[in-house]
């Protein structure tokens, strides 16, 4: 079985939304929703060829893969010992162009959302 290794990046984003969560719905959805993502992310190192292919669902020259859990993305890569998870991100972002600087939001809709 591989061993899973967390960016400091995704420890920080996972933060956010821990703390999000809080404020926003409270510790009980919080709690629910960081167990979903921990019981998926253990099913990862049982079954690491259960995420999507980012050159397979995008077409970008790239050996991550991806989940989704919960309204969000987490992106991956593996070795023969290892699952890398890189990031994540919540799927109203813009995380093609955040990993790669692949533009797949109008404009118009940045604007609209102020991002």
């Amino acid at each position: 079985m591989k061993r899973i290794v967390y960016s400091p990046d995704y420890k920080e984003r996972l933060k956010a939304i821990m703390d999000w969560l809080d404020l926003r719905f409270g510790k009980n959805t919080r709690t629910s929703h960081m167990a979903e993502i921990k019981k998926r992310l253990a099913s990862l190192k049982r079954f690491p060829t259960q995420g999507m292919s980012v050159r397979a669902m995008f077409g970008v020259d790239s050996d991550y893969e991806f989940i989704f859990i919960s309204h969000n993305y987490i992106f991956y890569y593996q070795d023969e010992e290892f699952i890398y998870i890189v990031n994540i991100y919540d799927d109203r972002e813009d995380f093609m162009y955040k990993l790669f600087g692949i533009r797949t939001i109008s404009e118009e809709t940045d604007q609209y959302w102020r991002e």
